[in-house]
């Protein structure tokens, strides 16, 4: 009512009309927790029976009419966004019915549990019948978990729904995280994985993008409780490759051939490495989809994936469902600084193998990797990988005057066992010139370290956060 003096303005016609200044307002009626509802009354979820969800809608729709002609005022039925209500009243239910086993919060109108399917079109199909019943506001969702690789791709997307489903209104809701040093991230990530630092992590609610720091209990639970819907099965992948090998017999362990993709970029910079163009983004792009065409065309059907630094790239868990569904094996080589991101791949299977790069005492990241990493992203890579059931190993390049046998200690003691030793080999495509001539291990030598390495003790575990 702040506003009065300026409605009773702009509302001076519908007065002279109706002698009322609210008569062409209406009052809004909302549903919450109809998949709960079912869920308690009939022992399955909305996604069962939706028959009886939409019964129930034309029953109110019905009544309101009622309602209408008895106090001439007019009435809409809206699935009200009720994003803090859906928590609140599940708190209430909780407190007054305490042997009934409730969920955190209730979904939203007579929307499909968060977690039912990662299908779109499987949700839009059940929806469909469900958002035309309703006479106000209502909205579907399509929560994509990374932003679109183009507006081409967001075009398509909308033109097949709206051109196939009568739902009135839908939302495309990329996931994204801002960190303060280095701006937008594609996809969710809780920590940089350029600096390891905290970043806020962005999704819609009520219509805006929030940092979900900032949600209530329930919708933080809802957050982690959602299946990411799947657009187009061949939709472009913002997955950057730089470099494609068809035969590799040496890189997957187990296989005894397979093909190897190099990522380009990399949030290291290690002088030894021999990849610098891929480290500075400098080969033309390759189709990511002409690539898994080819691997899954072969009889070994088996993948490396290497960099570069594959983890901070956001077509990467796209990438890799689509390997998946093209029934390619794949190994991972990351340098552990994305912890985030491996606990999804994990979470999904996504993977057959994993190799970590442990390049030296985490203390000494700067120094010989050109970068600092914060130690506890490592750690926290290291006990991700070591608890996947995913067969895996730890690697360490042995750099004579640079990385050596304390290093290699240290490393032991984090991983718990000695890494896989690799010996260093200079070349002209280093990135830092000096290691373009820098003196190697005889072969000798280099046995003699792997030999020490093997017996060394291990040291207390040194990382700090």
């Amino acid at each position: 009512m702040e506003l009065y003096p300026y409605t009773r303005f702009y509302l001076k016609s519908v007065y002279q009309r109706a002698k009322s200044y609210w008569a062409n307002h209406f009052s809004t009626i909302g549903v919450i927790g109809m998949n709960e509802a079912c869920s308690i009354l009939l022992g399955r979820g909305i996604y069962q029976n939706k028959d009886f969800a939409g019964s129930v809608l034309q029953y109110i729709k019905d009544e309101l009419q009622e309602i209408q002609l008895e106090t001439k005022h007019l009435y809409n039925l809206e699935a009200t966004p009720a994003e803090s209500t859906c928590y609140k009243l599940a708190k209430i239910d909780h407190e007054l019915f305490p042997s009934v086993k409730l969920p955190e919060f209730y979904t939203n109108s007579t929307m499909l549990p968060v977690d039912s399917t990662d299908d779109l079109f499987e949700a839009l199909n059940h929806q469909e019948s469900l958002q035309t019943e309703y006479t106000g506001g209502t909205v579907f969702h399509a929560f994509l978990g990374e932003r679109l690789s183009s507006w081409t791709q967001a075009r398509d997307l909308v033109r097949a729904i709206t051109t196939t489903y009568r739902i009135p209104y839908v939302t495309l809701t990329p996931t994204f995280s801002i960190c303060r040093t280095h701006g937008y991230l594609a996809g969710e990530h809780f920590e940089c994985p350029q600096c390891g630092e905290k970043a806020l992590v962005y999704s819609r609610i009520v219509g805006y993008s929030r940092p979900v720091s900032d949600w209530n209990a329930g919708k933080k639970v809802e957050f982690s409780m959602r299946k990411i819907y799947t657009a187009i099965k061949n939709e472009p992948i913002d997955f950057q490759i730089g470099g494609f090998t068809k035969t590799t017999y040496t890189d997957f362990p187990g296989k005894p051939v397979a093909s190897i993709l190099f990522t380009k970029g990399c949030n290291l910079k290690c002088g030894w490495c021999h990849n610098s163009d891929l480290v500075n983004e400098k080969p033309e792009d390759l189709d990511p989809h002409a690539i898994l065409d080819y691997v899954a065309s072969t009889e070994h059907r088996s993948l490396v994936i290497c960099g570069g630094e594959p983890t901070i790239q956001s077509g990467l868990m796209p990438f890799l469902r689509r390997a998946k569904e093209r029934g390619i094996s794949v190994k991972l080589d990351s340098n552990g600084s994305n912890p985030n991101v491996l606990q999804k791949v994990f979470d999904e299977n996504l993977v057959d193998f994993v190799a970590m790069d442990v390049k030296a005492d985490p203390e000494r990241y700067a120094e010989v990797a050109g970068k600092p990493l914060r130690p506890k992203l490592l750690k926290k890579s290291i006990e991700i990988i070591k608890k996947s059931g995913v067969k895996h190993e730890f690697r360490t390049t042995v750099v004579p005057g640079l990385v050596d046998i304390e290093d290699i200690a240290v490393i032991k003691g984090l991983i718990g066992d000695t890494p896989k030793l690799q010996r260093f080999r200079s070349s002209e495509t280093c990135i830092d010139a000096k290691f373009r001539t820098h003196q190697e291990h005889s072969e000798e030598e280099f046995e003699e370290i792997v030999k020490t390495a093997r017996s060394c003790k291990r040291p207390n575990d040194r990382l700090r956060a």
